[in-house]
């Protein structure tokens, strides 16, 4: 009988230890969330306005690349990486 309740208390301590971790993990968890929104806020604030935003995204099993242009206003769609560079070539060096 004194082994079962030694087994119950070291059951016990388990249970306070996996506690402990489980609360280190949220708070490391919430710590790195929050730094990658504050580095996105960061980036965001610091990129010129006139930058693009370049998406890719899978649509019926094939990427299509959205390009929304903030100088413009405007927002493209190209079905192809190599349709999307000979835009942007065309756009920054014509």
């Amino acid at each position: 009988m004194q082994a079962r309740m030694a087994n119950q208390s070291y059951t016990a301590s388990d249970v306070r230890s996996a506690s402990q971790s489980k609360n280190s993990y949220d708070v490391t968890s919430a710590l790195v969330r929050k730094s990658s929104q504050l580095g996105e806020t960061l980036v965001r604030f610091f990129a010129p306005q006139d930058a693009l935003s370049i998406q890719p995204r899978e649509q019926n099993g094939h990427t299509v690349w959205t390009v929304r242009d903030r100088r413009t206003q405007t927002r493209q769609q190209f079905n192809s990486e190599e349709a999307l560079r000979i835009w942007l070539e065309k756009r920054y060096y014509q």
